[in-house]
């Protein structure tokens, strides 16, 4: 039971976070969950909660979408998605923890440092690929999507309701062609579609905290406090390889 309520409140604080920033969900939910439930339920999980709350999020602030914004960048997504999932086949979860984690570490770099980027829109092809196939790959290894499209949306200069959309029509892409991938592979079974029902109750609880307090809450404090707690987990994932 304590597990339950540890996956919970994982997804609850992704499911917040990625209400108030528009992304982060995946760089939370994934390492606490890898080392909670190991690598092959994590995966699967926390793409259908990433996919549930995605929608969610969009049906909320659907006023705000541009699908221009995102088509590019789906052809090269859908090439790096199936190369991501067949990582986590064959690689070993000893080995893919702190890579993880080292991943981590340097998205948190890349957000605390913050390098001036020349503003782009719409970004030339090369860069629009190189994210679209990374995101993708990411997401079928990790389901974590978020950086370089992040990155990407930095270039173009979204501005935040822009932003906020624009990610989560993306990553409902993803996610739902990564979910395709791990139910060929044969991790949908029993026990994973139970603790995604426990799930539930920590998405919706997520989103609506972060839709009423998005408001209330200084965005660049909210922004470290993120960017301290991804530093801890990347830690400890590299940690736990030794």
């Amino acid at each position: 039971m304590n597990e339950i309520i540890l996956v919970i409140l994982t997804v609850f604080f992704g499911t917040f976070t990625a209400a108030t920033l528009g992304f982060g969900k995946g760089l939370i939910v994934m390492p606490i969950l890898t080392i909670l439930l190991g690598i092959d339920m994590a995966a699967p999980l926390t793409g259908l909660a990433m996919l549930t709350s995605q929608i969610l999020v969009i049906l909320w602030f659907r006023s705000s979408i541009s699908f221009k914004d995102v088509m590019p960048l789906i052809i090269p997504a859908a090439l790096g998605i199936p190369a991501g999932l067949l990582i986590i086949t064959v690689v070993n979860e000893a080995i893919l923890r702190p890579i993880l984690g080292i991943l981590i570490l340097l998205y948190v770099g890349y957000r605390v440092f913050q390098p001036e980027l020349k503003p782009m829109d719409p970004a030339p092809k090369p860069l629009t690929w190189g994210a679209g196939f990374a995101s993708g790959l990411l997401t079928g290894a990790y389901n974590m999507p978020g950086p370089p499209v992040v990155i990407y949306g930095d270039t173009c200069c979204w501005e935040k309701a822009r932003f906020r959309v624009n990610m989560q029509s993306f990553f409902i892409f993803c996610s739902s062609l990564s979910l395709v991938g791990h139910f060929v592979q044969g991790r949908f079974t029993a026990d994973l579609m139970g603790m995604y029902g426990w799930t539930l109750t920590g998405i919706f609880g997520g989103l609506a905290a972060g839709i009423l307090l998005d408001k209330y809450i200084p965005e660049q404090l909210f922004k470290r406090l993120v960017q301290i707690l991804l530093t801890v987990i990347g830690l400890s994932m590299i940690w736990s390889a030794f």
